[in-house]
């Protein structure tokens, strides 16, 4: 099997909130037809204010999706807090996971983007263990 790249990111969205409902559900459905022809697995949480991703795929295909996503203008200050070879999937099947804003999800979310503003540790083994739990929730499949 080859190796495959895990990246995930934060970052604060800037859709008006009068739009967000709309535009997350066309970015979910496009997200979840091209993770599935790419290849590509993954989770996103959404604070109401803060996308969290993980993305899950062959490099080359993770490295064009992050430069699109940074290049997105429905969010900005987006920080890309791990990147890691994983020689199996964490995420298989998961076209695109998602949860919306909860206050349990909007707390994680912003502890660990405090913590990265204070230079803390990039410990984002509570994020990465929600995300993975709001993927078994949903049984969200491709």
């Amino acid at each position: 099997m080859s190796l495959l790249v895990n990246a995930t990111y934060i970052s604060e969205c800037v859709i008006p909130l009068e739009r967000r409902e709309p535009e997350i559900a066309v970015l979910l459905a496009r997200a979840r037809t091209a993770n599935s022809i790419n290849q590509v697995n993954g989770a996103l949480l959404f604070t109401g204010t803060h996308f969290v991703q993980t993305l899950e795929g062959a490099p080359n295909r993770i490295d064009g999706l992050l430069a699109t996503i940074v290049a997105d203008p429905r969010h900005r200050r987006v920080q890309i807090v791990d990147r890691r070879t994983v020689a199996m999937p964490r995420f298989n099947g998961w076209s695109m996971a998602y949860s919306g804003s909860s206050l349990f999800v909007a707390t994680i979310v912003s502890q660990a983007t405090a913590a990265i503003a204070r230079g803390g540790p990039r410990d984002i083994g509570r994020l990465m263990r929600l995300l993975e739990e709001i993927g078994r929730d949903n049984q969200i499949r491709p």
